[in-house]
C-alpha cells in the first residue's frame, strides 16, 4: 500500500533514498526564486551540500523517522541558499535608491567578475610577479585612465592615507576647508591625517575656496594639494575647476592628489556624472587620483590609485603597502570588471551598478505602472500607486537622475511598520519611508526582481494548498 511522501515512516537506512534529487529541488517555485538571483553553478552546488547535510542527519537519526515532506524541504533549501538559518548579511531587493551606505554592506558585481573571483578562489593562484596577484588589475586600470601607473589598496580609505604618509612635504597637507568631511562612516579626514602623522593646512573659507588661496598656502614652496570630490555638485560655482587647481599645483611644483571618491574610469555616454572621471583628471595632469572600485568602477569594494609612476613607487615602497594590498579574490573580480569597460557598450550591459543607473526612464515608467495595479491587489496594502520620483542625486553615485516607483500605503499600522515586515522578507526588501507610506524606488531593482516583489504581496495560499509539484509516492 502507498503512503503520502511527507508521512512515510521507514528505517533511517532507507530514508534517504526516497529524497527528491538536487533537479526536483531546483525546479521548485520557492527554491526557483532564490535561484534566479543567485549564479547557477553556485546554487546547484550548495544544493547538493543541503541534500548531503539531510542524508548525512537521517542516517544518525532514530528508526522509524519521518521523512520531511517534498514542500517542507523546498522551504528549508530556499532559507538555505538565501543564509538565513546562518546568516545575518545575506542578499536582498534594493528598492532603497540608494547604491552605497546602510543597511548596504556590497554592491552586485558582473557575473564575469564573480566567475573568475570563484576561480581564484577555488585553486591555488599564480602570477608572473611573485606575491603580485592585482598585477592585471593594474594593467588595465592604466590602459584604460592613460596613467603611467597604478596601485591597488584594500578600501578607498587605506589608499588615502597611504597617500597622505607618503607624499606630503614637510608633514604639511593643503586642502580646502569646505572639503575637510567623512570619507567613510566613522572614518573623517582629520582621522587619517592623524592616523598618517600629517597636518592638514586649511585654505578657504567652509563655502568657497578661491585659486589664490591654494597659490598663497603655495607660496612657501611646493606642497602636497589634496582635492576631495564632491558628489553634490552644488559647490562648482564656489571653488576652481578641478583642471584649473592641478595646473596650478603643478606649476608651483607641488603634487596634486585627487580624491574622486565613486567616480567613473572614463566618460560614461549617456550619463551625466557629477564628477569627472580617472581618465579626464589624469588627462588634465593630476600627479594621483584616487577611486573607489565599488562606484561607478562597478567592481569589488577597495581603493585604487593611478598617476605618475614616481608617485605610485613612493607609494609601493611604504613598508604598510604589504597590510594594505588588496587580496587576489577582490584584484580578480576588478580586472574581470575593468576588462569589461574596455567596451562601453557591454560595459552598461554587464556591470549592474551600470545598467541600473543607466536604465531608460521609459523603462522605470512602464515597470512602476505594470507592478502597481499587482501589488494593490494584497490584502497587506490600502493603495500602490506609480509615481514619478524627482531627479536628485542617486545616494552613494554621483549621479543625478529621475527614477519611478511604487508609493505603498499599509492596510494596517503605519509606513515604518511596513517597512520592517519588508526587510524582515524572504527575499528582504529595503525601501525608503515617505510620510505614510513606503517607496520602492525602482532605479536600484533589477528588473528580474518584479516578479519577487510581486510575490511577496500575494496572498497566503489556502491551508493545504500548494504550488509544489506533487511528489512521487513511495512504497
Amino acid at each position: 500500500m502507498k503512503t503520502p511522501f511527507g508521512a512515510a515512516r521507514m528505517k533511517s537506512s532507507d530514508l534517504w533514498k526516497k529524497l527528491p534529487t538536487a533537479a526536483e529541488l531546483l525546479e521548485n517555485p520557492r527554491v526557483r526564486s532564490v535561484v534566479d538571483r543567485l549564479n547557477p553553478s553556485v546554487v546547484t552546488a550548495q544544493v547538493r551540500t543541503f541534500l548531503d547535510d539531510v542524508r548525512a542527519d537521517l542516517a544518525h537519526r532514530a528508526e522509524e523517522a519521518n521523512l520531511p515532506s517534498f514542500s517542507e524541504l523546498a522551504d528549508r533549501v530556499s532559507r538555505y541558499l538565501s543564509g538565513a538559518d546562518a546568516y545575518q548579511v545575506g542578499g536582498a531587493i534594493n528598492a532603497s535608491g540608494r547604491f552605497r551606505g546602510g543597511p548596504w554592506v556590497s554592491t552586485p558585481l558582473a557575473e564575469a567578475a564573480v566567475e573568475r573571483m570563484l576561480l581564484t578562489a577555488q585553486d591555488f593562484t599564480l602570477s608572473q610577479q611573485e606575491g603580485r596577484a592585482d598585477e592585471d588589475a593594474r594593467r588595465l586600470l592604466v590602459e584604460l585612465t592613460g596613467a603611467e601607473a597604478a596601485a591597488l589598496f584594500t578600501s578607498h580609505a587605506a589608499a588615502l592615507q597611504q597617500a597622505m604618509e607618503t607624499l606630503t612635504t614637510d608633514s604639511r597637507l593643503v586642502i580646502a576647508r569646505g572639503e575637510v568631511g567623512t570619507v567613510e562612516r566613522n572614518c573623517r579626514v582629520t582621522d587619517l591625517s592623524m592616523a598618517a602623522g600629517v597636518t592638514l593646512l586649511e585654505v578657504g573659507a567652509a563655502d568657497s575656496v578661491h585659486l589664490s588661496d591654494y597659490e598663497q598656502a603655495l607660496a612657501g614652496g611646493p606642497a602636497t594639494v589634496l582635492r576631495m570630490g564632491s558628489s553634490t555638485g552644488a559647490d562648482a560655482a564656489c571653488r576652481p575647476t578641478l583642471e584649473a587647481l592641478i595646473q596650478a599645483v603643478k606649476a608651483q611644483g607641488g603634487v596634486a592628489v585627487v580624491e574622486l571618491g565613486a567616480a567613473p574610469v572614463q566618460s560614461i555616454a549617456g550619463l551625466a556624472t557629477l564628477l569627472p572621471s580617472v581618465q579626464e583628471a589624469i588627462g588634465w595632469g593630476a600627479s594621483l587620483v584616487l577611486v573607489r572600485g565599488d562606484g561607478l568602477v562597478g567592481g569589488p569594494a577597495c581603493g585604487a590609485a593611478a598617476g605618475d609612476a614616481a608617485v605610485i613607487e613612493r607609494l609601493l615602497d611604504s613598508p604598510l603597502t604589504a597590510t594594505r594590498r588588496v587580496d587576489a579574490c577582490r584584484a580578480a573580480a576588478l580586472a574581470a570588471t575593468l576588462r569589461l569597460h574596455s567596451d562601453a557598450e557591454r560595459a552598461a550591459l554587464s556591470i549592474p551598478t551600470l545598467t541600473l543607473v543607466t536604465a531608460p526612464i521609459d523603462n522605470l515608467k512602464s515597470r512602476a505602472e505594470r507592478l502597481a495595479p499587482q501589488l494593490a491587489v494584497s490584502p497587506r496594502l490600502a493603495a500602490a500607486e506609480a509615481v514619478e520620483l524627482r531627479p536628485a542625486p542617486v545616494c552613494g553615485l554621483p549621479v543625478s537622475a529621475p527614477s519611478w516607483g511604487v508609493r505603498l500605503r499599509p492596510q494596517q499600522g503605519d509606513a515604518t511598520q511596513l517597512a520592517d515586515q519588508l526587510l524582515s522578507g524572504s527575499p528582504a526588501v529595503a525601501g525608503r519611508i515617505e510620510a505614510d507610506c513606503v517607496v520602492l524606488d525602482l532605479r536600484t531593482v533589477f528588473p528580474r526582481q518584479d516578479l519577487d516583489l510581486v510575490a511577496l504581496f500575494e496572498p497566503a495560499d489556502p491551508a493545504g494548498s500548494s504550488d509544489d509539484p506533487a511528489p512521487p509516492p513511495v512504497d
